[in-house]
């Protein structure tokens, strides 16, 4: 039974690595391609054609 779950809690933690790496190395053209990001400190630029996770700067 521990084996089965295991597995299970496995798999589901390689499928979320896939998802945030998938979603953080998007091409993209411009910034708006990139997916939204509601941290308050870091969002999505495009830099190289790929989304990248950076830290945001408040502009007043």
């Amino acid at each position: 039974m521990s084996k089965i779950l295991k597995f299970i809690y496995a798999t589901l933690v390689l499928y979320l690595f896939l998802v945030v790496t998938k979603a953080s190395d998007d091409e993209c053209k411009i910034d708006g391609d990139c997916p939204i990001s509601w941290q308050k400190f870091h969002t999505y630029k495009c830099i190289n054609q790929k989304c990248k996770w950076v830290l945001r700067f408040h502009e007043y």
